[in-house]
């Protein structure tokens, strides 16, 4: 070999893990979430489940006769209800079939398709209606149903590929996917959703300034103070109210624990205390739209202080001390997160034991049976607010179990984390329900223990989540050659 030719450089083939963002939203992620929305509308539309045979002929002639009725719905909530039932159907089904595909033609072309079929859908449901006690079919639901599903088509043509786009480089981006940012973003928007149900909404600026007048309380703790006459139970019942808002705060501020730069320092305490008070203030704001809301200064005071709170109990948790005793810290406070929720669930405080096995006996066991019974909106509140106090008890039961591996890329027990936040989130719901069937005024419902247990399991994989992304050093890339 001539030794003045230097030799071909060496070749090395360095094999990097694939982009995060090559893994998020994919086409079976709407597939699935578009599956959800038709497995929801259709429970929810037959709950519960008591059939009654009927003639054909019969059953189509009512159903036409609905169709009629179809510019008059019977109530505005449950109207925009199934508006806002159709419009995540309509979005999820166009993205499963045209995500990542740029023929924006036949986009549309396959949109007018969807759109139809999600109005057919719902006809066919509310058709299935005829034939169950206890339902009432209505051609306003199938139109806006159908109107909903037209809009979340319209959404995805326009926007969809771009807002996807747009997630998965915010997602493969180091200030994301190694903070709890995400978990914030989707915890503010369950609470934005939580505080504006049931969205019963006026832009009369009259109405607004009514509300302002007279339907908004602007001294703090004034509920106490406004009423003419003492009232115990009044205040009882808004003790439990306070309990429940507080509760539903402190997660943002423990997730706010975990976002980078000053957050992760006692530096940080007046930033949280600006954050906190913002955010709360926008949400009674919020409220000041929505007719059957109030709007209050108490709930800013108590939302700002639970932001606080839990800000400062996160980074109490990440001390040396605290972490070789993770374990016993969890108990003490999954038992005072319990009492917390036991605050808000067993107003009047007023417990009659022998009423525990007539109560119970008179159970339905049929999950939603209850929630469909009165408007969508309100038990859709009511459900949300369940699932959303679990996840603390869900993240506890994850951190109590350990840190990682030992390689610091994965927590440990995949499967012993969710399955713990779930039997954890299970027995308190269980205690909760057991004790307001001793309480007269409250209503036994096993759906809050399924809905806990939801919470609980995805509290769990949040909390596990958030454990790794906090002590692993991922590196992230695509297959690539290198010259040596």
């Amino acid at each position: 070999m001539n030794p003045s030719v230097p030799p071909p450089p060496r070749r090395v083939v360095i094999h990097l893990r694939p982009s995060a963002a090559l893994r998020v939203l994919r086409p079976w992620w709407f597939a699935v979430g578009a599956a959800a929305v038709m497995a929801f509308i259709a429970y929810g539309s037959f709950v519960p489940f008591e059939y009654q045979p009927r003639e054909w002929g019969e059953a189509s002639a009512d159903f036409r006769a609905a169709l009629d009725q179809w510019a008059s719905p019977p109530s505005r909530s449950d109207f925009a209800a199934n508006i806002a039932l159709g419009i995540p159907l309509g979005f999820c089904l166009l993205a499963a079939l045209r995500v990542d595909r740029p023929n924006r033609w036949l986009t549309a072309g396959v949109g007018l398709l969807v759109a139809a079929g999600c109005g057919l859908y719902a006809g066919v449901v509310e058709f299935g209606q005829l034939f169950f006690r206890e339902r009432v079919c209505s051609g306003a639901d199938v139109f806006a149903q159908a109107l909903g599903g037209a809009i979340g088509v319209g959404t995805w043509a326009l926007t969809g590929q771009w807002l996807t786009d747009r997630s998965r480089r915010a997602f493969d981006t180091d200030a994301v996917r190694k903070t709890t940012a995400p978990l914030l973003c989707g915890y503010a928007v369950l609470l934005l959703i939580v505080q504006t149900l049931p969205l019963d909404l006026t832009a009369s600026p009259y109405e607004i300034a009514h509300r302002l007048r007279d339907n908004t309380t602007w001294t703090p703790l004034g509920e106490l103070f406004e009423k003419t006459t003492a009232d115990p139970d009044q205040d009882w019942k808004t003790l439990a109210a306070w309990c429940q808002v507080f509760a539903l705060y402190l997660p943002a501020g423990l997730l706010l624990g975990g976002l980078g730069g000053k957050f992760r320092t006692p530096d940080g305490l007046f930033r949280v205390i600006g954050w906190g008070l913002l955010g709360a203030a926008g949400l009674e704001a919020c409220q000041v739209l929505v007719q059957s809301r109030h709007p209050s200064t108490t709930d800013v005071l108590l939302g700002t202080v639970a932001v606080t709170v839990g800000w400062a109990t996160a980074r109490i948790l990440t001390t040396r001390g605290v972490r070789k005793r993770r374990g016993e810290a969890a108990v003490l406070l999954a038992q005072a997160w319990a009492a917390l929720m036991a605050g808000a669930a067993w107003f009047p405080y007023q417990f009659y034991p022998g009423l525990t096995g007539e109560r119970l006996a008179g159970v339905h066991w049929l999950p939603l049976r209850d929630a469909t019974q009165g408007p969508y909106l309100w038990a859709a509140e009511d459900l949300l607010v369940k699932f959303a106090l679990a996840l603390p008890l869900g993240g506890l039961a994850a951190w109590g179990l350990g840190g990682t591996n030992g390689v610091g890329t994965r927590p440990a027990g995949r499967w012993a984390v969710p399955l713990a936040g779930v039997l954890t989130a299970a027995v308190v719901a269980a205690v909760l329900e057991l004790g307001q069937a001793m309480l007269p005024g409250r209503v036994v419902c096993p759906t809050d223990v399924l809905l806990a247990m939801a919470g609980g399991w995805v509290g769990a994989v949040a909390a596990r989540w958030a454990i790794g992304i906090s002590t692993s050093g991922r590196t992230v890339g695509v297959p690539a050659t290198v010259a040596a």
